[in-house]
């Protein structure tokens, strides 16, 4: 074929490619071109399927009273973030009965048009960092939902109907002024794979269905609940990521794995915590005694100077010879505590001291 060059393309990819040069235009794109105004009432025609403004910073959504709302009955993707929105007027979406993907995140609005309760095919609601929004309408109608993110938003109670959304995959409640997702509400959503809450305080037995979770970042009330929790990961696969904290808020340090736990002021003895089987990374601050499991490549020991004898057994260090090989890092602060305490083992000191950094 001489110097011909060839490319392969995703079906997928090729099927929007020809519907955008095709017949009648069904992708309106104007992402980025400063526009003050929505496009006007011609360029939103009934044939359109998917629309991005996003990016338009002074954009504003109200029309002229003697404007009627767009008609695009076949929409299913509209895109609106960062365009520094305030108010979208009721009726905007009273026509887009087909909408599956809404994102209107980075505006600050304050509240949404209760019509969105309406819009039953949703499969993705998207209001991250819309930092002045305090109430949402209902999602009770939003059977279809599997992605809902309110992370960096300012609401001050969970939406109402979210234990209905049966099929919901991903949820971002991180960084909201709430203090704890009510009981009954999380054991529902049993499709999650997604569960991002932070610092807002979960019970264990909440998630004791979610079988299907991969993402967990969030905290537990308290050891117990943490261990209900553990418990519960004997008869389901544990996530393939977290991020888990227990007991007070400490100063969280770099996160260097997939699988961290920190344990901050936690009031416990040797046979009172439980740690998932393949934990790779537990921080430990102002705490008595831990005990850690085989799995783990970092440890951080942190300002725990009551902490007198660490029962720490690390057999892949106990029975081969340690090298550099080897993917472990001990991080400890202050110096005087290592300088000081006993260890469970013997030998542990020695062997950790290639990995070992002070702070």
């Amino acid at each position: 074929m001489g110097n011909e060059r060839r490319v392969k393309m995703h079906d997928l990819v090729r099927d929007m490619a020809l519907r955008i040069t095709t017949g009648t235009p069904r992708v309106l794109v104007e992402a980025g071109v400063r526009l003050m105004e929505p496009p006007n009432v011609q360029e939103w025609n009934k044939d359109l399927e998917k629309v991005s403004l996003m990016e338009n910073w002074g954009l504003q959504l109200p029309y002229p009273l003697q404007m009627s709302p767009p008609k695009c009955l076949i929409l299913t993707t509209f895109l609106l973030s960062n365009c520094r929105i305030t108010s979208i007027p009721e009726g905007f979406f009273k026509h887009m009965h087909a909408l599956k993907i809404l994102d209107l995140s980075r505006n600050p609005i304050m509240s949404l048009p209760i019509s969105i309760a309406n819009l039953k095919n949703l499969t993705a609601l998207l209001l991250g960092e819309c930092q002045n929004l305090e109430k949402e309408p209902s999602l009770s109608k939003l059977k279809f939902l599997k992605e809902l993110d309110l992370h960096a938003t300012n609401i001050k109670q969970v939406p109402h109907g979210m234990e209905n959304l049966s099929r919901l995959k991903y949820l971002n409640l991180n960084h909201v002024e709430l203090d704890e997702i009510p009981i009954g509400i999380l054991s529902n959503l049993s499709c999650l794979q997604n569960l991002i809450i932070g610092e807002m305080l979960i019970r264990g037995e909440e998630l004791h269905g979610l079988k299907k979770l991969e993402i967990l970042k969030g905290t537990f009330y308290d050891l117990q609940s943490f261990n209900i929790y553990v418990q519960s990961l004997h008869y389901q696969e544990e996530p393939r990521e977290y991020v888990i904290q227990v007991g007070k808020m400490g100063c969280r340090h770099a996160i260097y794995s997939r699988k961290y736990i920190e344990l901050c002021g936690c009031d416990f003895y040797i046979n009172q915590i439980m740690l998932p089987p393949n934990i790779e990374e537990l921080c430990i601050e102002d705490a008595d005694r831990v005990v850690v499991c085989d799995s783990l490549d970092y440890i951080s020991v942190a300002n725990c100077l009551k902490l007198k004898r660490m029962p720490l057994y690390l057999s892949h260090l106990h029975n081969f010879q340690p090298s550099p090989a080897l993917s472990l890092s001990v991080y400890i602060e202050p110096k005087e505590w290592w300088e000081s305490v006993e260890w469970y083992h013997p030998d542990t000191k020695s062997l950790l001291k290639p990995f070992l950094s002070l702070l």
